[in-house]
């Protein structure tokens, strides 16, 4: 077996079970015929559409599945996060300290996954929302930016949760 069917093995699998996973959590009380009608959908579903799911260059098994104790660990961290960015945007507020921009920059990270979580942990950051992700460029709207230059806006938003979110889907 070619390393591209095992790929596509992997793809077409990991499809399904996105699929019929969704399918038990929205398809009501398991029954026979809900569990054989839905693994029939989903099968049929992953089978047309499991290129679309996973990209080619998310081969790596790394990309897919994360170190599962660094990600226990990145919650507390990004539940640290959000809560002390919610006092300093408060005293922000207050104190009149305001300048909001719209800030680029590039992450480091290659995996699509980490970089989906790494939006989405801006996001919940208050004082901060991820706007648009192109590849490796993002697009974030700053409360409180100091400065538009890319490099201080990466280090002050990003860097942090992205040295952590590499390390988990390294």
């Amino acid at each position: 077996m070619t390393p591209r069917t095992k790929w596509d093995l992997v793809r077409l699998s990991s499809t399904f079970l996105s699929l019929f996973a969704a399918w038990l959590l929205f398809a009501g009380p398991p029954n026979a015929y809900a569990l054989v009608s839905g693994a029939l959908a989903s099968g049929v579903l992953a089978l047309l559409t499991f290129r679309f799911f996973l990209d080619e260059h998310e081969a790596g098994v790394r990309h897919l599945l994360p170190n599962p104790l660094l990600l226990v660990l990145y919650l507390p961290y990004i539940l640290f996060r959000i809560y002390a960015a919610s006092f300093v945007l408060a005293y922000d507020m207050i104190s009149g300290r305001m300048d909001p921009r719209v800030v680029h920059f590039r992450t480091r990270l290659k995996s699509d996954l980490a970089r989906a979580v790494l939006c989405s942990s801006i996001t919940l950051t208050p004082g901060t929302i991820a706007i648009l992700i192109d590849e490796d460029h993002l697009l974030v709207h700053w409360f409180t930016a100091p400065s538009t230059h890319s490099h201080r806006a990466r280090r002050e938003i990003a860097e942090s949760m992205e040295k952590l979110l590499g390390r988990i889907w390294s």
